[in-house]
């Protein structure tokens, strides 16, 4: 996979996660770059699990790390 269609996969998939409700920053912005290529391009697009299982996941994460202890 080229470093440019991982890129565009990664946008896809964010935006598919998020149905459209994220705003991408341009290119060039280390952090974004990385996440895009590796976290939407590589992780969310694996068929492990559903897109719904994997936001359950996701929200279970969210509720753990902002719940007091």
């Amino acid at each position: 996979m080229s470093h440019k269609s991982r890129r565009e996969t990664g946008l896809e998939m964010i935006k598919a996660v998020y149905a459209g409700d994220v705003e991408v920053p341009e290119k060039g912005l280390a952090f974004i770059d990385v996440m895009l290529e590796q976290l939407f391009a590589e992780l969310w697009t694996r068929e492990t699990l559903s897109m719904r299982d994997k936001r359950i996941l996701l929200l279970g994460i969210c509720l753990l790390y902002t719940s007091p202890s």
